[in-house]
């Protein structure tokens, strides 16, 4: 009986395992574009040195006035807006896949950082963001004498 191994299914192998499951689209909400797309546009890399914490920021086709950054009780918010451009009523799209619409990502900073000198700079649609440890929460080398 080993090779009876159970799987887990996902929403499209149950479709098309039982096609009668098709009805139940019905019930899904309803997709007009409308939600945010929180995390999907905004890839982060989050990394901590011995002076400050860096944030790099994927936003193709962004520019600075399309994002604000913020920073309230440690807590450092990202959001943004990619609007979509006008298209003229006699284009036809054989295929749009590029994502529009805002996002919003937040991150907990630890309570060590020097709000006052957090840089953010963009550059080919990566925004990158410093925020510096304060002097007394970088690590200090003592030196070893030998006797």
């Amino acid at each position: 009986m080993s090779w009876l191994v159970p799987f887990k299914t996902t929403r499209e192998t149950e479709r098309s395992l039982f096609p009668t499951r098709l009805l139940d689209t019905l019930w899904e909400p309803i997709n007009w574009g409308l939600e945010p797309l929180v995390g999907e546009m905004a890839p982060v890399d989050f990394k901590e040195t011995d002076d400050e914490y860096i944030l790099k920021v994927e936003l193709p086709g962004l520019e600075k006035d399309d994002v604000q950054i913020s920073l309230e009780q440690n807590v450092l918010t990202i959001r943004g807006e990619k609007k979509e451009e006008d298209v003229d009523e006699n284009e036809s799209f054989h295929r749009k896949e590029i994502r529009y619409g805002w996002f919003e990502r937040s991150f907990n900073l630890p309570g060590d950082i020097n709000e006052k000198k957090i840089d953010a700079k963009m550059k080919n649609g990566v925004l990158t963001i410093r925020v510096p440890k304060e002097e007394s929460a970088k690590p200090k080398r003592i030196p070893i004498t030998v006797q």
